[in-house]
């Protein structure tokens, strides 16, 4: 799984790969967190910390960017939340939040995802043609 992350990950084509929960273990023993920040399942955080001193832990965040294209999640809300962030960024807050309420999900959880611990705002695409997803549970 380590090389096929890598290859996925260094392939432009792939614009999103996320993880949800302790998917974040594969992601970051494929080296893609090296240096970076990102975030697991608290029941996790110790062993994470443990197993990969490399990644900037951020213990409480729901979700975070990674870098521009990678993505990690607490827990399964977390990534659904995640998810909806990743409609929003792509396809517009309107799309997001009409999705949100589709399945359930109320916009007011919406939010920005952190990179190094700040808030961080990414432009925005219309249109579903081309996107290219990769998840990790």
């Amino acid at each position: 799984m380590k090389a096929w992350l890598q290859k996925v990950a260094g392939d432009s084509a792939n614009e999103v790969v996320m993880s949800v929960c302790t998917g974040a273990f594969k992601l970051a023993g494929a080296g893609l967190l090296d240096g970076k920040p990102a975030t697991t399942h608290h029941g996790y955080y110790d062993e994470f910390e443990k197993y990969f001193p490399k990644v900037k832990l951020q213990k409480d965040a729901r979700f975070v960017r990674s870098d521009e294209r990678v993505f990690t999640s607490g827990g399964l809300t977390s990534g659904i939340d995640l998810a909806l962030h990743v409609v929003e960024l792509y396809f517009g807050r309107a799309t997001a939040d009409q999705y949100g309420f589709v399945v359930g999900i109320s916009g007011h959880r919406l939010a920005p995802a952190r990179l190094d611990g700040r808030s961080y705002e990414a432009k925005t695409r219309v249109g579903w043609e081309g996107m290219r997803c990769v998840s990790l549970f």
